[in-house]
């Protein structure tokens, strides 16, 4: 089974919250973030973080981390299926990402980008994936629309993807060490 994962907030845990309080004194929680477009922050802050999401030190650095039991997930999973990243991610962040994708998770070997807010539709296709992890609402509404198997992680943290919670054909797991296959 072709099994394709997206990496932030579903593999790693990429909190933007946590560096806001650490670095620019701004108090915020994950459960804050309502879209991805973080539309109920003030404008100097959706500023800031679109600039962390372009950063090496922020989407590549030390401060990325595996979510707990994740790493061992996919690893199981990889001594029996053909494990798959696409993540969207700036151009500049490639050598980075594959690094980071390389020091948490070796057992991934295809690992795929697309330009920040595109469309993974294509690379669902070309991989054949026959069963399609993510948080985003959009990434699983397209692996929907393909008729591939879709896992949408979804928690009290993450209620900018509640939206997808009532799609059809969608399978919510809290993180992706509870999935079972």
């Amino acid at each position: 089974m072709n099994i394709g994962f997206d990496l932030d907030n579903t593999l790693i845990d990429l909190d933007v919250n946590k560096y806001l309080v650490n670095h620019f004194n701004y108090h915020s929680h994950k459960s804050e973030v309502m879209d991805w477009d973080y539309s109920t922050f003030p404008k100097e802050i959706k500023d800031i973080i679109f600039d962390l999401f372009k950063a090496n030190t922020f989407m590549c650095g030390d401060n990325i981390q595996p979510f707990p039991n994740v790493q061992d997930k996919v690893k199981e999973l990889s001594k029996q299926h053909n494990i798959i990243l696409i993540t969207a991610r700036n151009e500049n962040l490639t050598e980075g990402t594959i690094k980071l994708v390389n020091k948490f998770f070796p057992e991934i070997k295809d690992i795929n980008l697309v330009g920040f807010n595109m469309s993974k539709k294509d690379l669902f296709k070309e991989k054949k994936l026959d069963l399609w992890i993510d948080d985003s609402p959009h990434g699983v509404k397209d692996s929907i629309d393909l008729n591939i198997k879709t896992h949408l992680i979804s928690n009290d943290n993450t209620k900018y993807n509640w939206i997808a919670r009532d799609l059809k054909d969608i399978n919510i797991h809290e993180c992706v060490s509870k999935i079972d296959i």
